[in-house]
Parts: structure tokens; C-alpha cells; sequence
């Protein structure tokens, strides 16, 4: 009798092992598998990146356009984020958590218009560069939540040559008159075509 109990007990252990095993495993696959579901209450977000010396008219027409999807999509614009806490880590959250990135690159020169050495207006900014940069990276992650992202920019007259190769991604070029002045009208169009388009993504 006492190896007959013996046995039952290695063998309730051993089955009980093999079952608690079985249970994480299929808990990490769940979790695997939904990692990257959202509830169906929870609105998709834009992130709006800028320069703290972006040109104001521009932004103001980009913001105009970009609030025209409020009533679908969550706007966050780093400018606009008040929560208490890490800013950095605000705008690292509302990055990873976004569904589409909207970035523009371009600062003007310190000063009013003054322009460079190399008779450029505008420079790229790094940070919004590196805000960028999150955006692609997460955007070729699988099941990644970014599904696309669209870079703004001052001409290369104005800002130079872009910093990098954005040949593959949906860029706009801020329009300007001979005067540099904001051609306001065609830019939103530009603006919203490139969302527009974006949008069969998210």
C-alpha cells in the first residue's frame, strides 16, 4: 500500500506539474496574441510633434487641419500636454500609443528670419528628428500600434537637403510665395491629402 500512495503521490505531482506548465504557457501565448488589442471605446490618436521655433503660421494651418478629425481621433500635441509628471516620458507614451504621427521638422533660425551661413532660414530639429525617428522604428514592428506617420518640412531652398532618405515616406513641403510667405490655402490641401491617404492605414 505505502508504494501504491507513494506512486499516486509522484504521480499527482508530476501531473499537476505538467498542467501548471501547460497554464503559463498558454497564458504568455494570450498574451502574445492580444498584446496589441485596444478596446473598442478607446478612440485612435494623432501625435503632432513641432519645434518650439516652428514657423507660427504654419503650425496654426497644420493644427487647423489636423483638428478637423477631433471627432474621431484623440489629438495629442506635445505643445498641449499639461498632465503632471515626465514630459519626456508623456511624449514617448503618446507616441507608442499612437496611430498616426504627424512631424514637422523644421525650426527657424535664431532670430527674426535670420538666416545661417549657408543662407538657410531653417534647420531640422533634432528632437522632433528623434520623435521621428520612434515613429519609423515602432511602424516596422509588427502588429505595432503607429501605422503611419507624415513628416512636414520647409523646402530645400529654405531648410536644405532632409536629413535623411524620406523618399519611401509621405512627405509635405510647406508651400511659400516669393516673399516666404505661407501659401496657407495649398498647404492645408497638401496637408490633408497626406492624412487623408494616411488614413487607409490606421
Amino acid at each position: 500500500y505505502k508504494r501504491q500512495a507513494l506512486a499516486r503521490v509522484v504521480w499527482l505531482h508530476e501531473t499537476t506539474d505538467s498542467a501548471t506548465k501547460a497554464t503559463v504557457k498558454a497564458v504568455e501565448a494570450l498574451d502574445s496574441q492580444f498584446a496589441g488589442a485596444r478596446s473598442p471605446l478607446e478612440r485612435p490618436s494623432f501625435f503632432v510633434a513641432s519645434p518650439s521655433q516652428a514657423d507660427e503660421a504654419a503650425m496654426d494651418a497644420a493644427l487647423e487641419v489636423v483638428r478637423q478629425y477631433e471627432d474621431i481621433f484623440e489629438i495629442n500635441y506635445w505643445h498641449e500636454m499639461a498632465a503632471s509628471g515626465n514630459i519626456n516620458q508623456q511624449v514617448a507614451d503618446a507616441i507608442t500609443n499612437c496611430h498616426l504621427g504627424v512631424c514637422y521638422l523644421s525650426a527657424r533660425r535664431e532670430g527674426d528670419g535670420a538666416a545661417g551661413g549657408d543662407g538657410l532660414e531653417f534647420v531640422d530639429n533634432a528632437n522632433v528628428l528623434f520623435e521621428a525617428g520612434m515613429l519609423y522604428a515602432l511602424k516596422q514592428q509588427p502588429g505595432a500600434t503607429p501605422a503611419s506617420w507624415i513628416v512636414i518640412r520647409e523646402s530645400e531652398e529654405l531648410g536644405g537637403p532632409p536629413p535623411f532618405d524620406l523618399a519611401s515616406e509621405r512627405m509635405v513641403i510647406v508651400p511659400r510665395d516669393g516673399q516666404g510667405e505661407l501659401l496657407r490655402d495649398d498647404f492645408k490641401n497638401a496637408l490633408s491629402v497626406a492624412i487623408n491617404k494616411s488614413l487607409g492605414a490606421v
